[in-house]
């Protein structure tokens, strides 16, 4: 389980993001073929949008972020968690979900600059498999935390 305390406005968001997207890897299985993931994503996100009761740009935000993270589920080589995955300190302290380790730092440095790395590889998979995100979606709509909110998973 892990206890995140948000410090400042400026990191809510992003450490969100992170914890959020470390943890959303979809559970419907994803195509190996690149020429598939179109179709994947738009099916994905039609089945959100009826079942989830979501408007049409909602349903496709949450299929484009389990793109990204079954993308990295298939493709993304965590680098050893014997030093940080973002700044290279040795015995970091903080393993994420795919077995890389970061520093544990009270601004979230590491975690932010680690899972940022590792979703942009994703984004420029996507682009090349013919997927777009919305500027919408690039920002991944996520709700800002306020300063003090824990986060648990």
């Amino acid at each position: 389980m892990v206890n995140l305390l948000i410090s400042s406005a400026m990191n809510c968001v992003l450490v969100k993001k992170v914890v959020f997207s470390l943890a959303s890897a979809s559970p419907f299985g994803s195509p190996t073929d690149p020429a598939e993931w179109p179709e994947w994503v738009e099916e994905r996100a039609a089945i959100i949008q009826f079942d989830g009761y979501r408007s049409p740009q909602e349903a496709y935000l949450s299929a484009y972020n389990e793109a990204l993270e079954a993308w990295c589920s298939q493709h993304w080589e965590p680098p050893s968690s014997d030093s940080c995955a973002a700044c290279g300190a040795p015995n970091p302290g903080f393993e994420c979900g795919d077995g890389a380790a970061v520093c544990r730092r009270s601004d979230y440095a590491c975690l932010i600059e680690y899972g940022t790395k590792r979703k942009q590889e994703a984004v420029k998979w996507l682009r090349r498999a013919g997927i777009e995100a919305a500027s919408a979606i690039v920002d991944m709509g996520v709700s800002p935390l306020v300063p003090g909110d824990v986060i648990t998973s």
